[in-house]
């Protein structure tokens, strides 16, 4: 009887651990880029790594504490995250100061082309949660404030409408809407005129 083959070893991509801690307003962003490129926060922390290592040359970095809202887990690759390490040791700050300030310092246009285009293979993280989608167009009012939402309360931008949207009664709506929505009723319940005999 033939003896079975060893079993041979899975290969692994194997990452080093890191719990990102992000304050206020690098949280915010994160989840505004996340909502934008339609990934995980830990992947857009991943694809941040390397772009601030190459950038990093000059940076004068916040060594001062903040208050942290709670970490985001990120699986980076060993020598990358060794080099995030060297990185910051060069400024003489934390691997966190030095990834709040990449946070601060990045821009959508930093990002992968096939991120930004417009359409992404990947989806959100909870769109498996939800059964519609909608573009919203707004104007310049209208985004600055929901920008200052996203970064008063941590939320992406989505989080944000569908927090608003449920708050609202029909009383929150303009006096005009009420007007226009009872001038339809009045007028599909007008009695239709009776017909003109023309016999008569």
């Amino acid at each position: 009887m033939n003896s079975p083959q060893a079993r041979q070893p899975r290969h692994m991509r194997y990452r080093a651990r890191l719990q990102a801690r992000l304050d206020t307003a690098t949280h915010a962003k994160v989840e505004v880029l996340a909502a934008a490129f339609h990934r995980k926060r830990s992947a857009i922390l991943r694809c941040l790594m390397p772009w601030g290592g190459h950038h990093s040359t000059g940076w004068t970095l916040d060594r001062s504490p903040v208050a942290a809202v709670p970490p985001v887990p990120v699986l980076p690759e060993p020598d990358l995250l060794q080099h995030v390490q060297e990185a910051a040791a060069d400024h003489g700050a934390t691997v966190a100061a030095w990834v709040w300030h990449a946070i601060r310092q990045v821009a959508l246009e930093n990002f992968p082309a096939s991120w930004r285009a417009a359409a992404t293979p990947g989806r959100s993280h909870d769109s498996r949660y939800y059964s519609q989608r909608f573009m919203l167009r707004l104007d310049g009012d209208t985004s600055r404030k929901l920008q200052h939402l996203v970064e008063q309360f941590a939320k992406p931008r989505a989080e944000i409408i569908r927090q608003l949207i449920a708050q609202e009664t029909a009383e929150d709506f303009p006096p005009s809407w009420h007007l226009a929505v009872a001038e339809r009723q009045r007028r599909a319940v007008q009695p239709v005129g009776r017909a003109r005999s023309w016999g008569s």
